[in-house]
């Protein structure tokens, strides 16, 4: 027997990043059917006669629900179950809506922290969702609902309908009413908060973990972009070295180079940071001209225009450059002058107005911005508690976060922050929404 059935409910075509996630499956400890309900113009009829399929042909104890334009792990699918096995009969996972501001998730506690737990709401999408078989069969049987369409392609329990709230003065969706329904049969709703899946309407994440990248990146992301193209011969002629010499440095491993100066440093992070080695601008360098780079780290940013940003981290500006490409107006923030110096050097050559530098806390700077984007910027810093405090606290409603970090890079003066990092960007006043994306509530 199946330990339960992964349902595939949309408007139309399964996204293609979804099939590569519902693929991986296979490679799951548990075992899982995955079934596809037919595109319907009425997403409440297509989810009930899914719900009604699954109680009639069936004998898993659960169904999780998926939506078509999602993006997950194997984990974030095992954690439903696990859950769902725990004895929470009803248990979603969280993910943004369209705006990227808020989950599609209601009625919970203002202060929630995002710490892994499961936690009990009043409205939850259907769209990452785990209902147990026993649910199911007690909202029929307690709330007698009747068998439509009987004996046609669409015979169903009408679970999931939409319509007006007057009580509560709102317009219901589908799964909100699924919800009143399952508290009427005696069951509770719960958000998984160490579940969080992409959307590929706001940010998507690939499959087993991988960085998040829109369903639409923009033309510089696929091509060879101006920032990238140029990088090599920029810090060539930055350090005046002779072409010959700079292949010979070039063609070196300097990350080799500048760990062995990591590991023999006496001083604090901080420090070290302040007085970067010039190798470390041939590892940026060489790392920032990679493909991979640009499709994954960057191209959640591909759409963004004519926005006030500030860069975390900036590094020698790769980040601020790119975006300042889109007309936004970009403050790019680091603690290394020699990394600053190399920044500006390429922005002059580029010719950018609305890119500047500072090695200065930017505190006016985030207050005005709309978006803050803290690239492999994280787990450089030791006191991340107190940072992340001192980001939220300028920054202004609804502004966002966009990072992306590599806690798992071991490397010394490196830190692993993953197990703290919900907690502290709660105190911070960021509301997590996704793996890479967070909002100033």
């Amino acid at each position: 027997m199946f330990d339960a059935i992964v349902q595939v409910c949309g408007h139309g075509e399964t996204k293609d990043e979804t099939a590569r996630c519902l693929c991986n499956l296979a490679h799951s400890r548990y075992r899982f059917s995955v079934n596809f309900s037919y595109p319907d113009a009425l997403i409440g009829r297509s989810r009930s006669i899914a719900c009604t399929r699954f109680l009639q042909g069936s004998a898993a104890p659960f169904l999780i629900f998926v939506d078509s334009d999602q993006t997950f792990t194997n984990d974030n699918v095992e954690s439903l179950l696990i859950a769902l096995q725990a004895g929470y009969e009803v248990v979603a996972g969280g993910y943004a809506m369209a705006d990227g501001k808020h989950f599609a998730i209601h009625g919970w506690e203002p202060n929630m922290v995002m710490d892994g737990t499961v936690k009990e709401v009043k409205y939850a999408s259907t769209g990452f969702m785990g209902i147990s078989r026993k649910v199911l069969i007690d909202i029929t049987e307690k709330l007698k609902l009747p068998l439509l369409h009987k004996g046609q392609w669409c015979e169903l329990w009408a679970f999931f309908e939409s319509g007006a709230l007057p009580g509560e003065q709102i317009y219901i969706s589908e799964d909100w009413f699924f919800c009143n329904l399952v508290r009427q049969a005696g069951y509770k709703v719960y958000f998984h908060t160490g579940v969080l899946v992409g959307h590929l309407k706001t940010v998507n994440l690939p499959p087993q973990g991988a960085i998040q990248i829109e369903e639409k990146p923009s033309t510089p992301l696929t091509v060879e972009c101006l920032v990238k193209s140029t990088l090599a011969n920029d810090l060539m002629e930055f350090l005046k070295m002779d072409k010959q010499d700079f292949v010979i440095k070039f063609r070196e491993t300097p990350e080799e180079i500048v760990d062995e100066k990591r590991r023999t440093w006496h001083g604090s992070t901080e420090e070290f940071y302040r007085q970067i080695p010039e190798d470390y601008l041939f590892e940026l360098t060489k790392f920032n001209m990679l493909d991979v780079y640009w499709q994954t780290k960057l191209a959640a940013l591909g759409e963004i225009w004519d926005k006030r940003i500030v860069d975390v981290g900036c590094g020698i500006g790769t980040v601020s450059l790119f975006l300042a490409m889109n007309r936004n107006k970009v403050v790019g923030y680091d603690i290394s002058p020699l990394l600053l110096e190399f920044a500006n050097y390429r922005k002059e050559r580029f010719g950018f107005a609305n890119a500047t530098f500072t090695d200065k806390f930017p505190n006016e700077a985030l207050a005005e911005a709309d978006l803050v984007v803290a690239i492999d910027t994280l787990e450089h810093i030791e006191d991340l508690q107190g940072f992340l405090k001192a980001i939220g606290d300028n920054m202004k409603t609804e502004a966002k976060l966009y990072h992306v970090d590599s806690f798992l890079d071991k490397r010394v003066l490196h830190y692993d922050h993953s197990d703290n990092l919900h907690k502290w960007l709660n105190e911070a006043g960021l509301l997590k929404i996704d793996p890479v994306w967070a909002v100033k509530r």
